[in-house]
């Protein structure tokens, strides 16, 4: 009955850190807006048809939420991989 109390007490251990971990990184939040434009800025197509205007709002655009990306990677990708790691560490 004691050995059960403590897989369960490390169970429950392991899960609130994994929590922690998630939250503290906010990283569903990331992962949702890791491809999001910088402060929100993006260019407008003007009416009508330009080829040369969808060129270059694209590639404005494009600037934008790979700048974006740029600022959220430190944050995003050492955070999954010390997941990454807790989780391989703790299914040993």
């Amino acid at each position: 009955m004691i050995f059960a109390d403590l897989l369960l007490g490390l169970f429950g251990a392991w899960m609130n850190i994994q929590k922690f971990l998630v939250n503290f990184f906010s990283l569903p939040l990331l992962a949702r807006s890791f491809f999001a434009p910088f402060r929100k800025m993006q260019e407008k197509k003007a009416p009508g048809f330009d080829p040369e205007n969808i060129a270059e709002v694209f590639v404005a655009n494009l600037v934008s939420r790979f700048v974006g990306m740029l600022l959220f990677a430190p944050i995003f990708i050492p955070a999954s991989i010390l997941l990454g790691i807790f989780l391989i560490i703790s299914s040993l």
